[in-house]
C-alpha cells in the first residue's frame, strides 16, 4: 500500500460520519478461474463471484461507500508484479459497474507483521481517516479469519461472506 504524507486542513478534524461496508475480496467478491491458483494475477483469470454486483449496489444504493482491503501476499512472494494486482482490482471495479470507492491491498508476504496486512486492521484505519468513516456504522464482510481477525481489532463489526451474500 502506498503512504502518502500531507497536511491536514480544519475539514480533516471533522468527525466521521460516513458508514462503510469493507470487503475482502478472494473468496468473498471474486474467484480464481485457474484451478489451483488462490488468487488472480490477470484480469481474464478472475470472475466475480454470484449474487455480489446485486447486493454491493444495494449497500451502495444505502448510502454505503464500497471498501476492499485485500491481502496480495503474490506481490510478496514475486508470483506476481503490483501493476499485475492492480490491473486485476480495475478488472474487478469494471465487472462491478465502479461500485468501490477506494480498493487497497496489502503487497507483504503471507503471515508478514506490518500495521497493513490482515489480520492488522491498517488498512480499515486509513480508508476510515481518508474517507471520514464511523466505523461502528460500517460493517467487515469476509471468508477468513484474518478478515474476522482485522475487523475486531478494527472495531468493525463483522459478518461472513457465507451468510452476508445469501
Amino acid at each position: 500500500m502506498k503512504r502518502v504524507l500531507s497536511r491536514r486542513s480544519a475539514a480533516d478534524t471533522a468527525e466521521p460520519t460516513d458508514k462503510a461496508l469493507f470487503l475482502d475480496l478472494d473468496g468473498t467478491v471474486r474467484k480464481t478461474l485457474v484451478k489451483g491458483k488462490f488468487c488472480p494475477s490477470k484480469p481474464e483469470e478472475q470472475a466475480v463471484l454470484e449474487g455480489r454486483h446485486e447486493k454491493l449496489w444495494e449497500y451502495k444504493k444505502q448510502g454505503y461507500k464500497i471498501f476492499a482491503v485485500t491481502n496480495q501476499g503474490g506481490i510478496g512472494l514475486g508470483l506476481m508484479s503490483k501493476a499485475e494486482c492492480e490491473e486485476c482490482l480495475e478488472d474487478l471495479n469494471s465487472k462491478l459497474d465502479g461500485v468501490f470507492d477506494d480498493m487497497l491491498y496489502a503487497p507483504a508476504m503471507p503471515m508478514r507483521n506490518d500495521d497493513f496486512t490482515k489480520p492488522n486492521p491498517g488498512m480499515i484505519f486509513h480508508l476510515a481517516e481518508k474517507h471520514k468513516i464511523d466505523l461502528k456504522k460500517s460493517l467487515m464482510v469476509g471468508d477468513r479469519d484474518t478478515d474476522q481477525m482485522a475487523a475486531r481489532r478494527g472495531g468493525v463489526p463483522f459478518t461472513w461472506a457465507k451468510d452476508f451474500f445469501k
